[in-house]
Order: structure tokens, then sequence, then C-alpha cells
């Protein structure tokens, strides 16, 4: 949790509840909210198409939701949807701006966050930039085990959304993660990945 939910209650926060293909915001919208997943998970993303698109990220409960566009007039260049039945804490930013000003922890908290994700996006451009796809895969399973403490770590996404995340065909990581087993990089117990 990036700000506990009572201290963004009394601030006027309300809860609001989101079915499966729910949107929160769409690129080219103005932000006008501090959003925080409760429960759930929610992807943000670029349509690159009608059939396309790239994966930034999923979050899950006690993430923040966008949180670059927070203290900037820019709107919003990512999409956001609910992937299951998901609860969101908001308030307007302009409340989440005193309750900053007032409360240096959660300041300090919401910064962090914000730097966690820019190393995380950092991370991922570079491997997705690398020509090799198995490079890709593996970063990714790295940073997702280096945030488990460096220890085992179930993968918790199926191929296609590790696909999505690293901008690869689903056929593809399939290869890689077989290919990775072969090597003894990762475990596949029952159809789950272990890294």
């Amino acid at each position: 949790m990036v700000i506990n939910e009572k201290i963004l209650l009394s601030y006027g926060a309300e809860y609001l509840d989101l079915q499966i293909g729910d949107s929160i915001f769409k690129e080219g919208e103005t932000p006008y909210y501090y959003y925080q997943l409760v429960t759930g998970s929610i992807k943000l993303f670029n349509r690159l198409s009608l059939n396309k698109e790239i994966v930034l990220c999923f979050l899950k409960d006690g993430n923040c939701i966008g949180e670059s566009y927070f203290f900037s007039t820019q709107l919003y260049t990512v999409n956001s949807e609910a992937l299951q039945p998901s609860t969101i804490i908001r308030l307007k930013l302009s409340r989440l701006m005193m309750l900053l000003n007032e409360c240096k922890e959660c300041a300090e908290n919401l910064f962090k966050s914000y730097c966690k994700s820019a190393n995380y996006y950092n991370l991922m451009m570079k491997a997705i930039s690398q020509k090799d796809p198995e490079i890709a895969v593996l970063a990714y399973f790295s940073y997702l085990k280096n945030e488990n403490n460096n220890k085992v770590t179930l993968i918790p996404y199926t191929r296609k959304q590790i696909g999505s995340l690293t901008g690869l065909r689903t056929e593809t990581v399939i290869r890689i993660v077989l290919r990775l087993e072969e090597k003894r990089l990762l475990g596949i117990i029952k159809g789950k990945i272990y890294f």
C-alpha cells in the first residue's frame, strides 16, 4: 500500500468497483485523480492497432495506477483496464497535493513508488530493445525474482501475458521458456514457471 487507505479517505477519497474490461483512464484523457489499487489486477498498455497491444505492466493490490501523471499537466499516454473484478480508491489531485504537503511519509512513499516504476520501465525498455528475445524474457523474470528477494519465484503470468509485456509472440515465449528449462535456468511444474 503506497498511501494508507484511511488517510486517503480522510482527504475525501472514494472507492470504485470495476468489472473485467472496465477502464480507469484512457490515452489522451486528462488526469484528475490519484488512483490506488485496493484489490484485483489492472494492466497498463498501449494499443498499437485494433488487435495489437503492448502491455507495460500488470498492477496488483496496493499499487498506484499511473503515478507519473500526477505531477504534470500531460495527458495520459497509456490505457488502463481491469483484468478481474477490482476495487480502486481515488482522490482528486488537488486533495492529493494537500495530503502530500501535510504527510511527509505519504509523499516519500509515493516518490519511492514512482522511482520503482521508472526503474522497471527503464529495465524493460533495455530488455525489449535487445535483439535476442531470450534476454528480454530473462530480464523480466529476473526483475520479478528481485522483487521477491531473489527467492525462487512463481511467474504469475501466462505465456501470452509474458509475450505482451516483452513485445514477443506467444509462440516465441513458449520456445524460450522450454529452452531456459533445458538450460536449467528455470523450472516448470504443472505448467507453472518457477524462476
